[in-house]
């Protein structure tokens, strides 16, 4: 039997982020990390529910990188 593979919340952060810049598409992430879609909607979810409380998040995405 497999081993459940955890996932730190700077990774899951890491690849909400690139998914809602536009740098990679969920098709993408999910190839290159192994991941499955739901997943990675749940973990969106997660983040834009606790966007609000961290204006950080907006100031990374308003970047040039970004732009």
């Amino acid at each position: 039997m497999k081993k459940k593979r955890k996932f730190t919340p700077g990774f899951k952060s890491q690849v909400v982020l690139q998914l809602l810049s536009g740098e990679k598409s969920m098709a993408e992430l999910c190839r290159e990390h192994q991941l499955t879609s739901q997943m990675v909607g749940n973990w969106k979810q997660q983040f834009l529910a606790a966007a609000p409380l961290h204006p950080c998040v907006f100031v990374y995405l308003g970047t040039k990188q970004y732009n």
